[in-house]
């Protein structure tokens, strides 16, 4: 006799299926009372997080020292000067004319050198200029930034006549 032919069940093959049944039923249930909301819980308690830091900027570079003029006491070197300071040899040959200097200022205001950078055309005239700016200039000194005194260059044009 075929299989397709018996047509009464075993208890065997009835139980099973019942077992399967009451298994799919379990599940189901489990799955609506939340037991996989349990299991979603726990696996989010397992989970390990941190927070991302970005790395800070670089920092910046301090901004190069500026540097102020230095400036004249008085605005302008040609008050320094008096027909008094006419050299003798100078103003016996007739000889006038513009000297240009330039000066390098220290750092606490005193001319430390003078280069004259126009001539004048007479040396009297030229030597005369340097050495009175030497004794009797007095400069602000320039200033960094941050304050400090620092040295500088100044230039000026000196212009010698004779009177009369």
């Amino acid at each position: 006799m075929s299989y397709a032919q018996r047509r009464q069940m075993s208890g065997n093959r009835t139980a099973a299926i019942v077992i399967v049944a009451l298994i799919h039923a379990a599940l189901g249930y489990a799955i609506v009372t939340g037991l996989a909301y349990n299991v979603v819980k726990k696996a989010a308690e397992d989970l390990k997080t941190f927070n991302v830091e970005e790395e800070p900027p670089p920092p910046e570079e301090p901004p190069p020292a500026i540097v102020t003029k230095a400036s004249s006491t008085k605005g302008n070197l040609q008050g320094l000067f008096s027909a008094d300071d006419y050299p003798g040899d100078a103003a016996n040959r007739e000889e006038q004319g513009t000297v240009s200097v330039r000066l390098s200022i220290g750092a606490d205001g005193r001319v430390a050198g003078c280069d004259v950078v126009s001539s004048s055309g007479s040396r009297s005239l030229d030597s005369a200029t340097c050495r009175i700016i030497r004794q009797r200039a007095r400069f602000t000194p320039a200033r960094l930034s941050n304050g400090q005194p620092t040295t500088d260059t100044f230039s000026q044009r000196i212009t010698w006549r004779l009177e009369g």
